[in-house]
């Protein structure tokens, strides 16, 4: 079990279990240590985490719906989806092409992903759970001071009291919202999201490969009291 914020940032690190077996089992105690041992604070409101998703890129496991990024172990990465507590990330940037914007351009050593927020409650008695991935966003990140430091901004802290929830897959069939037809859809991502991807390493193929296997992943944890 994970106990420090030290703990968490060192699993969160790019020492990443490179077989799928070992990522459900890196997953699992992830989730359940979040889930038990830590806590979101926010000025005087503190939450507990109730559902948690991950997303995780690299050669072993290519899951393409990651979104890529540049990112510290335990850093708040926001995105169309939400915000995640990022893994340490590493890919390279080049310029598109197409719109002269620097870009993720995927290579065989790129490594990215994070843990998409799903649900949280607040620790006050009868307080109703925030579900939803731009819900828990709209919660934690809503307003801020902009003209100096704001100290309400949220941050894991670990948990004064530690409490025993168990957990629950929460994919019975397939990801919610993803479209079927991987060739479109990995053609869109590359297409929205890198400047292009190192053909002498990747393939078109390996990635529609990668995201026929993830459509079906289980990689979504669900807290139940």
């Amino acid at each position: 079990m994970i106990r420090t914020i030290e703990e968490l940032r060192k699993a969160l690190s790019t020492d990443l279990v490179k077989n799928d077996a070992g990522l459900n089992n890196k997953f699992s105690l992830l989730a359940n240590s979040l889930f038990n041992n830590f806590q979101i604070k926010k000025g005087e409101r503190y939450y507990w985490m109730t559902e948690v998703e991950f997303y995780l890129y690299h050669d072993g496991h290519k899951d393409i719906i990651t979104y890529p990024r540049e990112c510290k172990a335990g850093m708040w990465f926001f995105h169309a989806s939400g915000v995640d507590i990022s893994f340490e990330s590493k890919v390279e940037f080049k310029e598109n092409a197409r719109n002269k914007k620097m870009m993720p351009y995927l290579t065989k050593d790129a490594v990215f992903g994070g843990i998409l927020l799903r649900g949280i409650v607040s620790v006050d008695q009868d307080a109703s759970p925030v579900n939803g991935p731009m819900k828990v966003c709209d919660e934690l990140f809503d307003r801020f001071d902009a003209l100096s430091a704001p100290k309400d901004f949220p941050r894991i802290i670990e948990a004064t009291k530690t409490r025993d929830v168990v957990f629950k897959d929460g994919f019975p069939d397939k990801r919610y919202g993803l479209n079927p037809y991987a060739e479109k859809k990995v053609e869109s991502i590359l297409l929205y999201n890198y400047s292009d991807i190192d053909t002498g390493q990747l393939t078109k193929d390996e990635l529609v490969k990668g995201y026929k296997t993830y459509l079906e992943a289980k990689n979504r944890f669900v807290a139940s009291e």
